[in-house]
């Protein structure tokens, strides 16, 4: 009797074991799954981190090729208060390719970053004046834009006459 009352507690001790074994494995189950989505997590996280610093470098990159450019711009984009001397600038250059030229300045007009004073202009001459007096312009230490133009021929006078309108750029901000 002894032997089958010994029996069941051993049976009994058996089931707790294997019990207190499965539970532990099912624990360690649950953890390698929280601790798999916590690695997942963490790649991601680091997936994202290279990305932006890939971002980050390419951005220093354009940021240096963008500084040189600005500084082009900047130098193209007089002051307000050299437009006296872009004045005379754009007479001179006129007259050095025996031009007659008028030129008459609006009002200083801002968008956003952007900042330009209206002009308008008359000229009178031949195409190869015309031609040369353009040429000459591209080297400017100045950007002007021509929004619009209209060119008549004078029979009498042999001249043509070239009017317009347009934009000189300005410095927005130093």
């Amino acid at each position: 009797m002894r032997k089958n009352l010994i029996n069941p507690i051993k049976k009994g001790w058996l089931w707790a074991v294997i019990l207190l074994l499965i539970t532990f494995e099912l624990f360690l189950i649950k953890n390698s799954f929280s601790l798999a989505e916590e690695i997942e997590e963490n790649r991601t996280e680091i997936q994202r981190n290279i990305a932006f610093l890939n971002n980050l470098a390419t951005l220093q990159v354009e940021e240096k090729e963008a500084k040189k450019y600005f500084e082009k711009i900047r130098r193209l984009t007089p002051k307000e208060e050299e437009i006296f001397d872009i004045i005379n600038d754009l007479r001179e250059r006129a007259k050095r390719w025996d031009l007659g030229a008028q030129f008459q300045f609006g009002d200083v007009k801002k968008k956003e970053k952007l900042k330009w004073i209206l002009l308008e202009f008359a000229l009178e001459g031949d195409c190869n004046q015309f031609i040369n007096y353009f040429e000459d312009l591209k080297r400017a230490p100045y950007f002007v834009s021509i929004d619009s133009f209209k060119v008549s021929f004078v029979e009498e006078k042999n001249l043509y006459y070239l009017t317009g309108k347009g934009k000189l750029f300005l410095r927005n901000a130093d």
